[in-house]
This record gives C-alpha cells, sequence and structure tokens, in this order.
C-alpha cells in the first residue's frame, strides 16, 4: 500500500508542499533544499504511532524549531497523507513554549476512524464514534479521555482490537523504516561484535543488526541469501564467503573472505564496502518494510557501485515504497524521470517538482541528453 500524495505545511523549509509520490521517489537538489527534510517527516509520523511523539519534537527543538520561519503565530504545522484508501491529517500549533495537537483526522473512503480536535477526540468502535466531548467551561479531562496524553497521537493511545482498519493503518505507518543513513566509520556501532538475534532479517537503521540479519537470512531464507551474495559478488568478484564466527555470549561477527586464508572481520572492512554490504542486505531482504527512507546512499561509494545500487533501489520498489535523498548525479543517471524529484529553493523556501511533469517537458532534452547530463546542465533545476 503505497502513500500516493503528501501535504506539508511550516514544517521548516517546506512552507506549503504538495506532493503525488510513486513506488521510487528519488530526490535531488541542493543543500537546505529540503530533501533531508521531507524524509525527516515519515520518521516523525513513524514515532507518533509509537507514542514517542512528544520526545521526537522535543528533540528538534521544539514545535517552535521545527515550523517554518515568517509565519503568522498560529499557523499550524500540518501533515497530510493519502495511502491506498485512507486519508490522515494531523495539525499542530505552539502553546506557549510546547505545543497542542489542534486537529487529527483519519478517514477510509470517507469514513471516519478518528477525529481529533481541540475540544473532542473521537475514535470508531463498530459501527459509531465513541470517546468525548470536552466542556470548555470545566477545567481537567472529558470523561472517557482519561488517560490520553495530548501530547501523543490519538492514533498511538486508542484501542484497536477488532477494528481491522485502525489497526492496519497504525501498523502500516508504526512499520515506517527511519531514517537510514549507515554510518560506517571506524567508530560505527555497525562494526561492533552483535548479537545474534533469532528472527532478525534487517540491518538496523544504522547497521547494528547487519550480522543477525544476514545470517537468519542465510539459514532460513537461503535463495533471497543466494540473491544477496551474488549482488555482492558482481561488486566485488575477489569475494568467496561470507561467515558468522562467533565470539562470546551470543555476539557474533561477520567474516569476508577472499583470495586468503585468514578473511577480513566486518570492523576491518572499508566504509563503502560496509555501507554497500548493509544496502544489499535492506534492499534484499524477505522482510524489507512497506516504506523505506535512505540519505545520500552513494556517500563512500565507487561510482561504478551506483549502477548497481539503482538497479536495487528499482527492484525493492516493486515490494515496497522508497524515497532517497541523494546528491548523486551518477545515481541518477540509471534511473528514469518518473523515479526523481528535484527540489528547488525559491525565497527561501522548498519548491519540489517531478522530472516526468509537464512542466519540465523533458521529452526532447532526452532525446539528447541522460538525466544526469541535464542536471549537470542546469535543465532540470536542482542546483545551488
Amino acid at each position: 500500500m503505497l502513500v500516493n500524495r503528501l501535504t506539508i505545511r511550516n514544517y521548516r523549509v517546506l512552507k506549503d508542499v504538495a506532493l503525488d509520490l510513486g513506488s521510487l521517489n528519488v530526490f535531488i537538489g541542493p543543500n537546505g533544499s529540503g530533501k533531508t527534510t521531507l524524509l525527516e517527516v515519515f520518521g516523525l509520523l513513524a514515532r507518533g504511532v509509537r507514542k514517542q511523539l512528544k520526545d521526537s519534537i522535543s528533540n528538534q527543538g521544539g514545535l517552535l524549531g521545527l515550523r517554518s520561519v515568517g509565519g503568522k503565530p498560529n499557523d499550524p504545522l500540518s501533515i497530510e497523507l493519502s495511502v491506498g484508501a485512507y486519508n490522515y491529517a494531523i495539525e499542530l500549533k505552539t502553546l506557549g513554549q510546547g505545543y497542542v495537537i489542534d486537529r487529527e483526522l483519519l478517514t477510509v473512503k470517507k469514513k471516519i476512524l478518528l477525529d481529533r480536535t481541540a475540544t473532542k477526540a473521537l475514535y470508531r468502535k463498530g459501527n459509531k464514534l465513541v470517546g468525548a466531548q470536552k466542556d470548555q467551561k470545566k477545567a481537567g479531562a472529558a470523561k472517557g479521555t482519561e488517560g490520553f496524553d495530548e501530547a501523543e497521537l490519538l492514533l498511538a493511545q486508542v484501542p484497536t482490537w477488532n477494528e481491522k482498519e485502525l489497526d492496519e493503518f497504525r501498523f502500516l505507518i508504526g512499520s515506517f523504516a527511519e531514517f537510514i543513513t549507515f554510518y560506517a566509520g571506524f567508530a560505527a556501532n555497525v562494526r561492533l561484535p552483535q548479537i545474534l538475534e533469532p528472527g532478525w532479517l534487517m540491518p538496523g537503521i544504522d547497521g547494528s543488526k547487519l550480522v543477525p540479519a544476514l545470517n537468519n537470512i542465510k539459514s532460513s531464507y537461503p535463495d533471497a541469501y543466494q540473491r544477496i551474495f551474488e549482488t555482492l559478488q558482481v561488486a566485488f568478484p575477489d569475494l568467496k564467503d561470507l561467515t558468522f564466527p562467533p565470539v562470546s555470549f551470543g555476539q557474533a561477527l561477520l567474516r569476508w573472505w577472499e583470495n586468503n586464508e585468514r578473511g577480513f572481520f566486518h570492523s576491518q572492512l572499508s566504509e563503502g564496502t560496509l555501507r554497500f554490504l548493509c544496502l544489499v542486505t535492506m534492499l534484499l531482504s524477505p522482510a524489507l518494510p512497506p516504506l523505506v527512507v535512505i540519505d545520500e546512499p552513494e556517500v563512500s561509494m565507487h561510482p561504478e557501485m551506483l549502477m548497481i545500487l539503482a538497479g536495487l533501489l528499482k527492484e525493492a520498489s516493486l515490494r515496497s515504497q522508497i524515497l532517497v535523498a541523494t546528491h548523486s548525479e551518477r545515481l541518477i543517471r540509471w534511473l528514469e524521470p518518473k523515479h526523481v524529484v528535484i527540489c528547488n529553493k525559491e525565497d527561501g523556501f522548498a519548491r519540489l517538482v517531478r522530472a516526468d511533469s509537464a512542466e519540465l517537458n523533458l521529452k526532447d532534452w532526452l532525446q539528447k541528453y541522460t538525466l544526469d547530463q541535464l542536471w549537470l546542465m542546469g535543465e532540470l533545476g536542482g542546483r545551488p
């Protein structure tokens, strides 16, 4: 189930953005043009559904730090997304140094599942909406809302048992893979010994689950593991085997075998090799989340590896929705206009346009030039 459309207002540089999304969306543009900010929205929603909205906003400087500059004090920060037949919208307003959730509405095919304002908190139970209306003349929580945290999403708190649609939507948003960078410097968590947790099939947002993921895929999904290994061999022809020797207390290392007798531990691999290993494992995992957000996957990689990565992104987008921010023209070279979103900065705020839009009309240009050439020439926009 894809996020079909995303509308954001008053979120940092995203002053007023409405964007249709496909299965693969690669955002290009200069620094400060809204690429990373847009990706962060999905992490904010995922954490919000896990009842972590308050902490997430606090960690980013509060709502005052998130709101676009220059607006009216009462202008809400709003996020709205359409996911299949679902439509979900939230509005947050500043309240002193904090914030209040002024509006939260979830519908499916025009049927209301959640309806929250400053004076009511209603959710569907069977054929009716239950909850409470607040009496604004009286202080305190309305009857029926005791125990609800007003700084957290109603979606994160209402009971959903026997309410299939509410449960389905909450699970979907909560399973969004958060902002993935796979930092692999020599002090990174990914280089440490890792606990062999059973059932784990993803490398984690920082690669700290890479070893258990590969070990579990190898033992439980041999076809998927073979695909991962063969992809690694395309990029690294000298690779002969991967093993997972135990160290102590249920922990193990990854050992990378080439044409030598001792092999390399994963802590010894180059940053680019380790990042590529994490990306391949994630994109070919049998447990790929419904939406994956990746920031600058090209970092530390040889340009020739980006052709392989582009193919993996397109393949993964057949099973999941992929959003990527990149500065790499070599990655763009292997994509199609329908995959690319250009982020420009105009009057201090982001303006987004898809590369296959009528506004850009690239059909004639693409008869003579590749997409990356057009970007470097300035015909796409997305330049400083």
